[in-house]
């Protein structure tokens, strides 16, 4: 699985698995990323959430290009370009 789940004091960490590729999300990963996201919202006793890679530096960019049918279009592109320029 490329994305792994640890519960622990009301704190859910969601670690992106694949050092491999920098940790870059395909759409298998970013399916297991909203399935672990939709887990923490469901649960009563998490607080928080921490989204991390494992290994070292991730890629800032998804490993595939989006078809012109998924493609932003304004705010949301701006908010996507400001994400990748300032990396969080």
């Amino acid at each position: 699985m490329s994305v792994r789940v640890e519960r622990a004091d009301g704190v859910t960490t969601v670690v992106i698995d694949r050092p491999a590729v920098r940790n870059a999300v395909d759409r298998a990963t970013a399916e297991a990323l909203a399935e672990a996201f939709r887990g923490f919202a469901a649960d009563d006793d998490a607080r928080v959430a921490v989204l991390c890679g494992e290994g070292g530096p991730s890629a800032r960019a998804p490993t595939s290009r989006p078809s012109r049918r998924a493609r932003p279009t304004g705010s949301t592109r701006r908010a996507t370009v400001r994400w990748g320029l300032r990396g969080w």
